[in-house]
């Protein structure tokens, strides 16, 4: 069965197929059909551009992308900055990260605080929000669980106030934050 291609003629202008118009102007025949049933020209192709202009302190850049390469920057830092209006030529070296202080140890950047703690940046992020400061770096070999006191009584562990008091963990750790004390 052979499928004969029925001629089409757009802005005066004969085309032999819908193929073939898509072809004369660079579409697919899918975008082709879009534009013919929304009416929207087939030359307006800048409506249609993937990547948007963005000016950039009186510069134009072709993208995001564009602006992120010239600053030396990911994507996702220059979308972030741009939202938050940081500017983008200010590093890390200028004070754009935070310092932390951590037991009385300061560090330069979150990132620094958590490799010299043993843990993963968010982590520590997420410890900070819930106001648990993150101990020290354990030493292999040494004791895992904390002694802690509840009442006037020492446990040995959260774990053994927890099971004395019939809680979880996560409760027994709550109430020593409130009214016990850690003793290591």
């Amino acid at each position: 069965m052979t499928f004969l291609s029925k001629p089409i003629t757009y802005k005066g202008k004969h085309y032999p197929s819908r193929g073939a118009l898509a072809k004369a102007y660079g579409l697919t025949c899918e975008v082709l059909r879009y534009r013919l049933l929304h009416g929207i020209a087939l030359e307006d192709v800048r409506k249609f551009m993937r990547y948007k202009p963005v000016m950039y302190q009186g510069k134009a850049y072709s993208s995001v992308r564009a602006l992120a390469e010239a600053c030396g920057l990911s994507v996702g830092g220059v979308q972030y900055r741009l939202r938050q209006g940081i500017p983008l030529d200010k590093s890390k070296e200028a004070g754009c990260s935070k310092e932390i202080e951590i037991s009385g140890v300061r560090y330069q950047s979150y990132k620094e605080a958590a490799k010299a703690l043993g843990i993963t940046a968010s982590a520590l992020s997420h410890r900070i929000i819930r106001a648990r400061m993150p101990r020290k770096k354990r030493l292999p070999g040494t004791q895992h669980w904390r002694a802690c006191e509840y009442e006037g009584k020492l446990y040995r562990s959260v774990n053994a106030l927890a099971k004395a008091l019939g809680l979880s963990n996560a409760k027994a750790k709550d109430l020593i934050d409130i009214a016990g004390k850690w003793l290591n």
